[in-house]
């Protein structure tokens, strides 16, 4: 028994040391771990290393980044979307697409065990996450939220759930409570903002995670000069701040225009010198009397601007805090190195509607402003400051006839250069007469809104906040409500809120001095979303007075083509981002025993503009078409379209309305 027994022994010890030596150390696990946000992720299919990167089953991944995910089985083609992010991946092979851009994969998408799995720092980067790897322990961490100081992205800021605005001197106190939210709007000419109080509020509440940072960004003037506020023509004459090469002020080159309709200037962007006079800079302009002096704001005494004045592009970058203009400019704001060096994570542009349509004032108007030639111009600005500063967000204060294709202004639009929109006033607005106007709310709600979000959900869209005022009759509204000191008006509060989310926008409701800090929104939205997008609109039979208009649910029209069918859409509404599925197969759709459409093909459609749109709404017009390929020719297909939303849920509608078409 002895010799059986040594020889037994000397086997397991052997066995023991092979597996102690050929381990990793400790033999902690098999497999690496995937953290996301710190909790640990579980798969059915374990995540696998290749060549040195880790593959993770996408679904699991991407659905809890909150995108939403789609599989085609016969071009064995993944799609996400997030946000305005639409990411595609292909089994087998190293070129991925973000955005419609081509991205290489060093390691391809494959299937095991019946899961697909992809490259996890790719999706998640694709995403705007952090990865992080730690190579003993072989765990990978994901932080969702990541928002890196000056490498930020258009698209970045789609992830943004809560803000504040404020536009007074910023203390402890306020930067408390700005370290609560995600996105935080300063007038850091009221503020004095420094580096160090920029820094701590970027870092969140948690200085040590990335998780909870917040977003800063600072106030800008773009339309208005602010430095002149309140100056005369005169005053302004006599400081060459103001008298730049002497040109100015500037007229409208295609002449008087005072209700508009004529074609924007796109190639004269300078305009031409003021017929009473010049002596001062290029980029006043002079065309509501053409008195040779700058026109200015008439309730807040500042110079009207053309932003396209390449001159004027210079002075609002190079403005300094502590310089003779006493206001910080856009180096000042987005870089560390110049001034005070402030590095915030982006800017708000103001006074954008400084080109708003000719006929929105006239000379009867309390603050004419007669100015839309400068349209084009205003568009180059933008751009401008995208190109200069691609890694910052760009959040853009009205101008909502740019996102309107019933003006001229939507041919120019600014779309592809921003990633926020702010829509002040969508309700409650800052009068101290009423509450909100029985007019332009109705307006705001039922024109403006579904034109706005059907910009803002396309591929190269935005997103939209939307600002409110407590201010109205004392004896129906009060601030103090906001504090949680009253209930003066509350109920109308909390309707703001509502009213605002169901369009898709992220809200906060402030004072008409945009300097009362407060959590009122944070505190009472539910940003729960338990319904599917709801269909609306762009066309609008009830535009004047403003009524709400009829649906235009699912697909409206299906065209074929050659080897091809072109679909087009009207757009749909909700509380988060929406996006458009199609549905279509050879057969009939038979809705009462398949009503999720399980046996047909569903792609998520990529909306480009639809034909006739840019040219205004009408009944036949929509704003979203799409181009279905490698279609069999002779074919008949059935089309059906359905809007989902980028919830965690990811909500889906179930409409039956289905169109066919016979390929050609």
């Amino acid at each position: 028994m002895g010799k059986f027994f040594y020889t037994i022994l000397l086997f397991l010890v052997m066995l023991t040391l092979n597996g102690f030596i050929n381990s990793p150390a400790g033999a902690a696990q098999e497999h690496p771990r995937v953290f996301l946000d710190g909790q640990l992720m579980t798969f059915d299919v374990p995540p696998v290393i290749v060549e040195g990167r880790t593959l993770v089953p996408l679904r699991a991944v991407f659905q809890s980044l909150g995108a939403n995910v789609t599989w085609d089985e016969d071009t064995k083609t993944v799609t996400a979307a997030r946000g305005v992010t639409l990411i595609k991946l292909q089994i087998d092979n190293k070129t991925a697409f973000k955005n419609n851009q081509p991205v290489y994969l060093e390691v391809p998408p494959t299937i095991m065990n019946d899961r697909t799995l992809v490259p996890l720092r790719f999706v998640s980067e694709a995403l705007e996450a952090r990865v992080d790897w730690d190579g003993p322990s072989q765990t990978v961490t994901i932080t969702s939220k990541y928002k890196d100081s000056g490498a930020l992205s258009k698209g970045e800021a789609g992830s943004v759930s809560s803000y504040m605005i404020y536009y007074g001197y910023v203390d402890g106190n306020i930067i408390a409570l700005a370290k609560t939210y995600d996105l935080v709007i300063l007038h850091t000419g009221q503020a004095n903002l420094t580096r160090r109080q920029v820094e701590e509020i970027q870092k969140g509440v948690d200085p040590l995670s990335p998780a909870d940072d917040v977003l800063v960004l600072g106030y800008i003037s773009i339309g208005e000069d602010l430095r002149t506020v309140g100056l005369s023509a005169e005053q302004m004459k006599a400081d060459p701040r103001f008298t730049g090469d002497g040109t100015g002020p500037r007229v409208d080159p295609r002449g008087p225009h005072p209700n508009g309709g004529a074609p924007l200037p796109e190639n004269d962007l300078l305009g031409d010198p003021s017929p009473s006079g010049s002596g001062f800079a290029s980029w006043y302009l002079d065309d509501n009397n053409m008195d040779g002096k700058p026109d200015t704001n008439a309730f807040f005494k500042a110079a009207f601007v053309n932003a396209g004045d390449p001159a004027w592009f210079e002075v609002v970058n190079n403005m300094t805090k502590d310089g003779a203009d006493h206001i910080s400019g856009l180096a000042e704001l987005l870089t560390t190195g110049y001034g005070r060096g402030l590095g915030l994570d982006g800017v708000f542009l103001d006074t954008v509607d400084t080109c708003a349509p000719n006929y929105y004032t006239d000379q009867n108007s309390p603050n004419q402003s007669e100015f839309e030639w400068t349209t084009p111009g205003f568009v180059e600005f933008i751009k401008k400051v995208r190109d200069t500063y691609p890694n910052k967000l760009v959040l853009q204060n009205r101008g909502l006839f740019f996102f309107d294709p019933r003006q001229e202004h939507y041919k120019y639009t600014t779309r592809p250069y921003i990633d926020l929109v702010l829509f002040e006033s969508y309700r409650l607005n800052s009068n101290n007469f009423e509450e909100y106007s029985e007019t332009f709310f109705p307006d705001n709600k039922y024109n403006y809104a579904p034109k706005l979000m059907a910009e803002a959900n396309r591929a190269d869209g935005f997103e939209v906040l939307s600002l409110g005022y407590a201010e109205g009759p004392p004896d129906k509204m009060s601030t103090d409500t906001l504090l949680g000191s009253s209930s003066l008006g509350y109920d109308s509060l909390i309707e703001d809120i509502e009213e605002a989310q169901s369009a898709g926008f992220r809200h906060y409701i402030t004072n008409a001095g945009i300097d009362l800090a407060n959590t009122f929104v944070m505190d009472h939205a539910d940003l729960t979303d338990s319904s599917p997008p709801e269909w609306s609109s762009t066309y609008n039979a009830n535009a004047w007075p403003p009524g709400k208009p009829s649906p235009r649910t699912g697909i409206q029209e299906a065209a074929a083509g050659r080897g091809c069918a072109t679909v087009r859409w009207d757009v749909a509404l909700d509380s988060n981002r929406v996006g458009y599925a199609l549905y279509y197969q050879t057969e009939p759709f038979d809705f009462r025993n398949d009503p999720k459409l399980t046996t047909a093909k569903r792609i998520v459609l990529d909306p480009a503009v639809g034909d006739g749109y840019a040219g205004g709404v009408g009944p036949g017009i929509y704003p979203y078409q799409a181009i279905i390929k490698d279609l069999t020719p002779g074919q008949t297909y059935y089309f059906n379209i359905r809007a989902f939303d980028d919830s965690p849920a990811a909500n889906e509608d179930s409409n039956q309305v289905c169109l066919s078409c016979r390929v050609k």
